[in-house]
């Protein structure tokens, strides 16, 4: 007597897409589609440390308060990091490829107004633009990542990304003071952000002919809006103190009340607070 056992076979309409990309062959030209999602990557990595660098020299030629230098750099990371779970919905609803070329776009023009830039507010609103298309372009790369190659060789791709990630985030330093330093063509600190446009532009070439089309979108759930627009302003309401607090008025947060009523109070010290249990704080 024998028993037979049916085993129900998915058809591919009704497979997964965790089970679509571990049973689908590798992109056969998967490491140059890697190579394109590494500069888009590295675009970011650059422009999170070079301004830095550069803030002496950028201070001398368009002047500002060191509260907009620090602006330049903390404007970059704010955009970034408000809009960057957006820019991942956006990848899964218009598809990661067309997402990332258009965030790559958008970042490349920004960078070249950045090296333009004629003035610290102008500087500052360009980095927020900045910013914005890289939370747009950073988390397809991932996703593309796993749409080139197979399960046998994803491995291999992702271990790429950690000493890609460490040498730019080393190099990116030495490599603003050394454009400045060298001040090519009289550019000065605007070389570091004219050094996108090369690495941007190969992004934008290669990945438009290698990297894989979209196989499908999901516009079901549309964007959390009010959600980007609730956590850019907590974010917004914490970092602006830690910027702006003490710009032009030492030992003082720009929500003080007024000057302090105490004769003895000398600056940057403020007056006195009594604490509970009859301790006092000074400021």
């Amino acid at each position: 007597m024998t028993a037979t056992i049916e085993t129900p076979i998915a058809s591919p309409g009704n497979a997964r897409p965790d089970q679509e990309r571990a049973g689908a062959a590798p992109h056969p030209r998967r490491w140059l589609g890697l190579s394109a999602i590494l500069a888009a990557i590295l675009l970011n990595l650059l422009d999170s440390t070079v301004v830095n660098v550069a803030a002496p020299a950028i201070r001398a030629d368009l002047g500002g308060s060191l509260a907009a230098l620090q602006w330049m750099a903390a404007g970059y990371t704010l955009a970034l990091a408000v809009a960057l779970l957006t820019g991942g919905r956006l990848g899964d609803m218009f598809g990661r490829k067309p997402v990332l070329l258009a965030g790559a776009a958008g970042f490349l023009a920004a960078s070249v107004a950045c090296a333009l830039a004629w003035s610290p507010e102008s500087l500052i609103g360009f980095r927020v633009a900045q910013g914005l298309c890289a939370a747009v372009m950073i988390p397809q790369g991932f996703g593309l990542t796993r749409d080139l190659f197979g399960a046998k060789d994803m491995g291999k791709a992702f271990a790429m990304l950690g000493p890609v990630i460490g040498l730019a985030t080393i190099l990116g330093p030495v490599v603003a003071g050394l454009l400045i330093d060298t001040d090519l063509v009289g550019t000065g600190w605007r070389a570091i952000f004219l050094l996108n446009v090369p690495v941007g532009a190969y992004a934008l070439v290669v990945g438009a002919r290698v990297l894989p089309a979209p196989a499908r979108t999901d516009r079901s759930g549309g964007l959390d809006v009010t959600g980007m627009l609730l956590g850019g302003t907590g974010m917004s309401m914490l970092v602006f103190p830690l910027v702006q607090g003490r710009d032009g008025s030492p030992g003082r947060w720009p929500c003080s009340p007024g000057p302090c009523p105490s004769s003895r109070c000398s600056p940057p010290t403020s007056c006195a607070v009594p604490a509970p249990g009859g301790r006092r704080w000074s400021g």
